[in-house]
């Protein structure tokens, strides 16, 4: 018992640095995807979406950045968000950003548009569009 109690403690001590190594490493990773992903050009629809949110989880988001793909979500919301997923994920980009109304985009209220795929309480047809638009409405503090 003693012998595994020590194996035990000596394994939590080396993966303490280990993740710390690795937290690190996820730290750069992310600092290199963000440098990739503000040297790209503006997507459209769900990668426009993705890339705000990366770009905010990576710190890299500043303000003049997030004003521009804030405006380019919501110049696309007209033809990307026609499903409950799309919608969420819409909402999720604009939330990211962090720049005006996360429910609006130009005439659209994206919140009525995706409440609009509700039925039955589900939202969408499938899981991707459920968990996606639980996670916009309460990203609105629904």
């Amino acid at each position: 018992m003693r012998h595994a109690l020590t194996a035990a403690l000596i394994a939590a001590v080396c993966s303490f640095g280990a993740s710390e190594a690795v937290a690190a490493s996820d730290q750069a990773a992310a600092a290199r995807g963000a440098d990739w992903l503000l040297s790209a050009r503006i997507g459209e629809g769900g990668s426009a979406a993705d890339t705000v949110v990366a770009l905010r989880a990576a710190r890299r988001l500043t303000p003049a950045e997030a004003r521009r793909r804030a405006a380019a979500l919501r110049s696309g919301a007209e033809a990307y968000a026609t499903t409950a997923g799309a919608t969420a994920k819409t909402i999720l980009g604009l939330v990211a950003a962090g720049q005006g109304n996360p429910r609006c985009a130009g005439d659209i209220d994206l919140l009525n548009r995706l409440n609009g795929f509700a039925s039955a309480g589900r939202y969408g047809r499938t899981a991707w569009d459920q968990g996606l638009a639980m996670i916009a409405v309460r990203s609105l503090g629904m």
